[in-house]
């Protein structure tokens, strides 16, 4: 079997190194688009959830501020923002936000569209 001497030895070390970078960059750059496609996914969800939990708890006690306080319970429970919580004649409105988990991304003030998603339900509380 050949020994590595000299430059075969360093072609192969800097075509590790490369092929280590090259997959590092892509897994961040997997997480980083996963991050943000969970947190889109998940602010409509807890918006729909944190609207049927005002909508329980108004039917329940016929209180907005009982609606409120419930919505508020399930939206720090998935980890959003409570942005709007209105009463449009018989339906509740309610806009929650929640932040992408990024590692890079969240750093960039141009790309704050993209990590923060803002989720929007009503739900018919048949006033």
């Amino acid at each position: 079997m050949r020994q590595l001497r000299g430059e075969d030895g360093d072609i192969i070390i800097s075509w590790l190194i490369r092929l280590v970078l090259t997959v590092a960059v892509l897994a961040l750059v997997v997480f980083e688009a996963g991050a943000v496609a969970f947190a889109h996914l998940g602010a409509d969800d807890a918006a729909g959830e944190v609207a049927r939990a005002g909508e329980v708890a108004y039917r329940a006690a016929g209180s907005l501020a009982a609606a409120q306080d419930a919505a508020e319970d399930v939206a720090r429970s998935r980890d959003v923002d409570l942005v709007t919580f209105e009463h449009e004649g018989a339906t509740l409105v309610v806009e929650v936000e929640r932040q992408a988990q990024t590692l890079v991304l969240h750093r960039i003030p141009a790309l704050a569209p993209v990590v923060s998603r803002v989720g929007e339900r009503r739900a018919d509380i048949g006033n």
